[in-house]
């Protein structure tokens, strides 16, 4: 009886090895949930602000028909931009293309110079850059976070010109031009919110002339900068 008490426990004892080497049919436990990376996207809204430094040209000459004089004269200098941008992103892929509305307080962009004819009558001239304002188109390359950019359109400028002449002659007006500007630049989103950028500006905003209506004596400058400016965004909605 003893020995075959002790050979039923080994036949289990076998068995139950054997049964262990068997195939399960239980079903293998779920893979561990991963969230998919979130891609940053350029499409949305943006408002932000904006300075930097704006070298300014004033090309001019001053005109005395009663002199029979034509006297060409330059201004050339360093003054400041401070002000904003507001505009809307979409991006296409690795294309992102918008529309952005710039306006910015010019500092520092009177120049004064005298100028002397022929004759050796001197007239002192002063030009003065007041504003700009921007409507641009933009087309850039997006690389993840970073964006490479150009951007383009019409630019607006007031100006104002005041000359005084050797002769008892005095012109000071204002003038709304209507130019275009060309330029581009990069801009990283250090968050999904929070964009920074760094570009180039090239403004023109055509010549405006001055005459003296009692004298006929003028004064026609041509209004231009090269800007280097930077800029601080937040942009709206989701990443």
């Amino acid at each position: 009886m003893r020995k075959m008490l002790v050979s039923a426990l080994c036949l289990f004892g076998v068995g139950q090895a054997q049964a262990a080497d068997l195939p399960s049919n239980k079903a293998p436990p779920p893979p561990a949930f991963t969230s998919a990376p979130v891609v940053f996207s350029w499409t949305g809204f943006y408002a932000g602000v904006e300075g930097g430094a704006d070298f300014m040209r004033r090309q001019g000459v001053v005109t005395n028909p009663a002199l029979a004089t034509t006297t060409p004269y330059r201004m050339n200098g360093v003054g400041g931009a401070l002000g904003g941008m507001i505009g809307y992103n979409q991006q296409l892929g690795p294309m992102v293309v918008g529309v952005e509305a710039n306006g910015d307080g010019v500092i520092g962009g009177s120049r004064t110079t005298n100028v002397r004819d022929a004759t050796g009558a001197v007239y002192g001239v002063n030009a003065r850059h007041n504003y700009d304002a921007d409507l641009r188109g933009r087309l850039g390359f997006a690389l993840d976070r970073a964006l490479i950019f150009a951007a383009g359109g019409v630019a607006f400028g007031d100006v104002k010109t005041t000359m005084t002449g050797a002769a008892p002659t005095m012109m000071n007006a204002n003038a709304n031009r209507v130019g275009w500007t060309l330029g581009g630049g990069v801009e990283y989103a250090f968050t999904d919110h929070v964009i920074g950028r760094a570009e180039y500006r090239f403004t023109d905003l055509g010549t405006a002339t001055t005459t003296n209506a009692a004298t006929g004596v003028s004064d026609k400058v041509r209004y231009d900068s090269n800007s280097a400016m930077f800029g601080l965004m937040y942009k709206f909605g989701g990443p």
